[in-house]
Order: structure tokens, then C-alpha cells, then sequence
């Protein structure tokens, strides 16, 4: 499986320099209200703000990125990316304040295929609703000329102006694939639950860092087959996914996740996209990924961690866990195979223990890397 192409790893100590500097001078401004903000359960150490930045460098490093492509917009063509997919610009088909544009143009692309991409880019598959995409793809784009933003002619997707092709397939060679939109989804609450699943209030709003919404577009699918899934873009500047609701008929649980004390209570205290504690799930064979991004308020001692959505989780469900934190300058991390047990007696929650190792930042990105296989 051919994954994204990375920065290399000795860029990591230079950049977290920089990202370090930043995000503690964001995080310092947080520090009054963080006795009230809900997150409390392990001691609020000098080595959790400064987590907070490590994560933020080991992102900075690893996480996917963009290509630039040049055409000519009077005569359109053909590219594909590293990850293989293939775009087809029609000719005529950009333009800049409502008339086409001819000469070169630069195209920008940012393909998200595979598990590790999706976890790397922040986008995980999941609909406003909590249901679970099977993802064949995700994509936006964007064209500039002259250092003007370029649009899609009217009627583009009607017309097959930008042709999106991902290298991925189903393997039941089925029609049709749903498109949906994607919104970045960062929000606060003061409400939630706690260690024990029970109701929960923050004394000041909490950051919940979903990484994207998929919203399903009417009438937009793609056609599918066993080798690939192509659509028409409708617009640029907006994320697209091709994907299939998971479907799983099974009775459901709520899962509660514990990172022990290795969980980052500055988690939730800043508005970054990627928390200083994640829990991420895999689900097994599937090409589906889902951030668990809600985490306890006011957890017990060493108890703090994230859990699905209410009875969001089908019992029996096969995957993979990857817990992931990072405390002052290193960074821990857990990948798990499980398959979800149903509630013990009494309890309306499936909980499971993580146990987290401290590891390298190539290490963390190949158990990333890892989930793609499992």
C-alpha cells in the first residue's frame, strides 16, 4: 500500500522549537481558568503545558501536505498525485470574476486516501450524526493565478469540469458512492460526562476538536468500481469525501477509553487541532476512522480519557485503538486490537484501560502507518 509522501524526520527537533514558543505563549493565556475548565484528574504539571507543543511539532512534521500542479486553463489536462489520484481539468473550465481565464495556472491538491493520511490530516470519517464512513477518498483543492483565488465555471460538477478519480475501489464493484462535504468542526461546551459516564458540567467552555464533519451533498455520488471511485468536483476551496455509511445492525454501547497518567489535562485548553491526548479507532478492514473527541470532565485521579458518542458503538465491533499523548518532551502511545465487549452488569459503558509506552516520533508515526493494514 502506497502511502503519502512525508517530511523527513530530522526537520522534528527545529520545528518543535518554533511550535513550542507559540503554542506556550497561547496556552499561558489559558492558565487562570484552567482550575474550573472541567479537565482536571491528574496534577496540573509544567510538563502537560509544555506537552502541548510536542504534539503540535510532531503534527507539524508528519502530517500530509499539499501538491502544486501548473496548467495551462484554456487548454486543461491531466495530473495525479502521489497517492494516485488522477484529476481531469476540462479546458475552459476556471475562472475569475465570472469570465475564463487562459495561461498558466497553479493547481493546489490535497488527497487524504488512507487511514494514517486521515489521522495525520485531522480528518476523520464520522457524519455530524456519529455515523461511520467507509472512506474511498478525500479531497480539496485550489487555483490561483497571478495570485488570485480561481473558481469552477458554473455547473462544473453537471458538467465533469474537475474529474476527481481516487485509486480506490469496492470490491462488491458497487454503482454509486454518496459525496459528502466536510467542515472543519472545532467547538466548545460546558456540558458533557464524567470518568463514569454519568452527566458532567465545566465551570468555563472546553475546546472539542472534531476535526471535520462530513455532511452528505443531495444528489451528488460517485460511480464506483473495483479499481477506483471518480466524481465531479462542484467547487474549489471545500473539502469532498467519497464514502459509505458503515452499516452495523448489532446492539450498542457507549466506549469509555482511560489513558491512565499519562493523559494531558491541558487537553481541550486551547484552540489547536491536535490535543495533547487523542484516542483514535480503526475499525478492522475497513478504511474508516474515528476520533474519540469527546473527554471526561472532571475525571477521577488518573482517570481522564475520551469516550464515543452515547451508544454510539456496535458490541462485537473488531478494530484497532491508537492512544496517543505527549507529557514535556516525549511522547507515549498504545495501539490495541479489540473487539468491543458489551457493558458489565450495572454499567451503562464499556470501558477499556490503556497502557501507554513512551516512544519515538518515527515510532508513533509507524504505528500510525500501521493502521493502515490492520
Amino acid at each position: 500500500m502506497r502511502l503519502f509522501s512525508r517530511v523527513q524526520p530530522r526537520l522534528f527537533r527545529h520545528t518543535r522549537v518554533a511550535v513550542l514558543v507559540a503554542v506556550l505563549l497561547n496556552t499561558a493565556l489559558l492558565t487562570a481558568c484552567k482550575k474550573d475548565s472541567g479537565t482536571a484528574g491528574t496534577a496540573d504539571r509544567p510538563d502537560m503545558q509544555q506537552g502541548l507543543a510536542t504534539i503540535q511539532a510532531f503534527f507539524e512534521t508528519y502530517r500530509t501536505q499539499k501538491e502544486h500542479f501548473s496548467l495551462d486553463a484554456a487548454v486543461g489536462g491531466v495530473v495525479t498525485t502521489r497517492n494516485g489520484t488522477r484529476i481531469t481539468l476540462a479546458p475552459d473550465a476556471l475562472r475569475r470574476n465570472g469570465a475564463p481565464v487562459s495561461g498558466p495556472v497553479n493547481l493546489w491538491i490535497h488527497d487524504v486516501l488512507y487511514v494514517s493520511n486521515m489521522l495525520l490530516a485531522d480528518k476523520p470519517t464520522t457524519t455530524a450524526d456519529g455515523r461511520m464512513l467507509e472512506c474511498y477518498g478525500q479531497i480539496f483543492a485550489v487555483a490561483e493565478q497571478g495570485g488570485q483565488a480561481l473558481e469552477l465555471m458554473p455547473d462544473a460538477a453537471a458538467n465533469g469540469l474537475f474529474r476527481v478519480s481516487f485509486p480506490l475501489g469496492v470490491p462488491q464493484g458497487q454503482g454509486s458512492i454518496p459525496v459528502w462535504t466536510g467542515d472543519t468542526a472545532q467547538s466548545t461546551t460546558t456540558s458533557g460526562y464524567n470518568s463514569d459516564n454519568g452527566p458532567a458540567t465545566a465551570g468555563t467552555p472546553v475546546a472539542l476538536q472534531r476535526g471535520v464533519v462530513w455532511s452528505q451533498m443531495p444528489g451528488a455520488f460517485a460511480d464506483a468500481n473495483t479499481l477506483s471511485s471518480t466524481f465531479s468536483l462542484d467547487s474549489l476551496g471545500v473539502w469532498r469525501c467519497a464514502g459509505a455509511p458503515y452499516s452495523d445492525t448489532r446492539p450498542r454501547t457507549t466506549v469509555l477509553g482511560y489513558l491512565g497518567d499519562k493523559y494531558n489535562t491541558r487537553t481541550g485548553t486551547a484552540p489547536v487541532a491536535y490535543e495533547p491526548s487523542m484516542l483514535f479507532f480503526k475499525t478492522r478492514t475497513t478504511n474508516t476512522l474515528v476520533k474519540y473527541y469527546q473527554f471526561f470532565l472532571n475525571p477521577d485521579v488518573n482517570r481522564g480519557g475520551f469516550l464515543s458518542f452515547q451508544g454510539g458503538v456496535p458490541v462485537g465491533q473488531e478494530g484497532t485503538f491508537l492512544a496517543i499523548s505527549a507529557l514535556g518532551d516525549k511522547l507515549y502511545a498504545e495501539s490495541r486490537d479489540v473487539a468491543i465487549a458489551a457493558p458489565p452488569s450495572g454499567k451503562n459503558y464499556t470501558g477499556i484501560n490503556f497502557k501507554l509506552v513512551e516512544v519515538t516520533g518515527p515510532q508513533l508515526l509507524a504505528m500510525i502507518q500501521q493502521l493502515n493494514k490492520k
